[in-house]
């Protein structure tokens, strides 16, 4: 038998292996991540040190009190009421942000319908409008939306006329009226 094996009884007992602290992977990894949570927290806090001392060297102030003071304009669509030069930026805040959700809602609505009814004619006999609803869906299916959005703004909304050539779709009433700058219908 080698020096290293030595039995007792028949067992073989093998030598005891030095731990050595860094080579094991558990405790590697942990201290490295601790070292960049601590880089990235030093960092942090010098950045955040730094900019409330830069505020302060200019008198200006941080903090949320700004949304009490009564702003000077009003939001054009709102779903809840808000009076000009009355209301709040912490109100036209919460307008805004309501604003977001309804037509958040509106889009998931519309779009799920649009989906539905695209995949509809995808499946549908017709060969033309098979391929027409195909096509739709390979164009738009992975084109990014920031080129999507390019597109819509370049190729149709900038040709378009201004307010004062606008397109009058109710037949000279003046009550549909499209610009570049949206559709106008009457409104409540």
């Amino acid at each position: 038998m080698a020096d290293s094996d030595k039995s007792k009884g028949g067992v073989q007992i093998k030598p005891k292996e030095r731990f050595d602290f860094f080579h094991d992977e558990r405790v590697r990894s942990a201290f490295y991540q601790i070292l960049i949570a601590a880089a990235v927290g030093w960092f942090v806090w010098t950045l955040v040190s730094n900019t409330a001392q830069n505020l302060e060297a200019r008198g200006m102030r941080t903090g949320f009190g700004f949304l009490n003071v009564a702003a000077g304009f009003d939001s054009s669509f709102k779903l809840i009421s808000n009076e000009a030069g009355v209301g709040t930026y912490g109100r036209l805040f919460f307008i805004g942000a309501l604003n977001t959700l309804y037509i958040s809602a509106l889009a998931i609505i519309l779009s799920t319908v649009l989906g539905f009814f695209i995949g509809v004619l995808r499946l549908s006999n017709n060969w033309l409008v098979s391929k027409v609803a195909l096509a739709y869906v390979e164009i738009f299916r992975n084109t990014p939306i920031l080129i999507q959005i390019i597109f819509w703004y370049i190729g149709v909304f900038s040709l378009l006329p201004r307010v004062k050539n606008s397109i009058d779709l109710s037949g000279g009433t003046g009550v549909l009226l499209l610009n570049n700058r949206g559709l106008y219908v009457p409104w409540p």
